[in-house]
């Protein structure tokens, strides 16, 4: 094989590897769950025909800017305005994933979140790739950042985004906002609210919230749906001692430690139900189950020595008191349970 054999070999495989390089996510390039706007480059000022282009926000100057293969500065207000939405700060976990970088393809109207290396790299790798005329009906820039804050506030009219926002707000403990979209999205959208998944969900916030009867209910309706939907049981049993229902809160942990015999946690919540009602030697039997099946939980060997200490077995409660030490109990319940010696 001559040398030029050999290059023209050598040129076909680099051929063969950019093409292999040809998408987004061959280089890790996520595509982002979100519909793209027609007007989004241009809101955000990006007015070039290149078919890729990056959005970005320069971890060193903090300013904001593009790059379809050459970088271009533009309106931080415009980007500000884009990832504040609620829309897409829930779908891009934003604030708290900044820094990366948001690669939209023009044609076909997907947006991607990489790291920035990377998305530099397939941007150079791709400079070529056909060209997408830009938009000629929109006046201004201006304009085109109306049409697009109207373009997502009607998206997040949609049911999958309310629950997405819902699930977002939950995420970092804001279960008034996340009720309140999760509520919303039900009310557009009965088949997601027939679904036991969305019901045990919504359940926990009002749980969470200390709404204990709205809590029974979307438990229920969760195992109307699904009879044996063990987090659904659980979560009952919680919401019932919350209303003082302990007897069905008793019932409702008993199925769940049915369904899941192998839980150390189903066994336990059986257990504290039942002291609740002062049936001691019923709840060491539930608690002995949870602490066979999970020997190395200080808390439960806690919970089981004052269980003999009410049930008036003292030497047990001591022997187990001397475990969950060894297992590193807290100061804390070590000073509730020898209350109890």
């Amino acid at each position: 094989m001559d040398a030029d054999e050999l290059d023209e070999q050598a040129m076909e495989e680099l051929q063969d590897l950019l093409k292999d390089l040809s998408t987004p996510e061959k280089w890790s390039i996520v595509q982002a769950p979100i519909a793209v706007a027609p007007m989004m480059e241009e809101a955000l000022g990006y007015t070039g025909t290149r078919r890729y282009v990056a959005f970005y926000v320069s971890l060193r100057t903090f300013e904001f800017g593009f790059d379809d293969g050459e970088f271009h500065s533009s309106d931080m207000a415009a980007w500000r305005e884009f990832t504040s939405h609620p829309l897409v700060a829930s779908t891009l976990d934003y604030p708290a994933k900044a820094g990366g970088w948001l690669m939209l393809d023009r044609y076909a109207r997907r947006l991607y979140d990489g790291v920035p290396t990377k998305v530099r790299l397939f941007l150079d790798v791709n400079l070529d790739e056909e060209e997408i005329p830009a938009r000629n009906d929109l006046e201004n820039t201006s304009n085109a950042r109306h049409q697009f804050r109207a373009w997502l506030d009607a998206e997040l009219e949609k049911p999958a985004a309310q629950y997405r926002l819902g699930c977002w707000h939950d995420k970092y403990d804001r279960f008034m906002d996340a009720m309140i979209a999760l509520e919303k999205a039900a009310r557009l959208d009965v088949d997601l609210a027939s679904k036991p998944e969305f019901n045990c969900r919504l359940a926990n916030l009002y749980f969470r919230l200390q709404r204990h009867s709205d809590a029974i209910r979307s438990f229920q309706r969760a195992l109307e749906i699904q009879p044996t939907n063990a987090p659904a049981l659980w979560g009952l049993g919680l919401a019932l001692i919350g209303e003082g229902h302990i007897e069905e809160a008793i019932a409702s942990f008993k199925r769940q430690a049915e369904l899941q015999p192998e839980s150390a946690e189903s066994h336990s919540g059986l257990g504290m139900a039942l002291a609740m009602t002062h049936r001691y030697l019923e709840a060491v039997q539930a608690y002995t189950v949870a602490v066979r099946l999970d020997p190395n939980d200080a808390n439960l060997r806690s919970d089981l020595a004052a269980m003999y200490a009410l049930s008036g077995d003292t030497p047990a409660a001591f022997r187990e008191y001397r475990v969950a030490l060894k297992l590193g109990l807290d100061r804390e319940r070590e000073q509730e349970l020898l209350k109890l010696l």
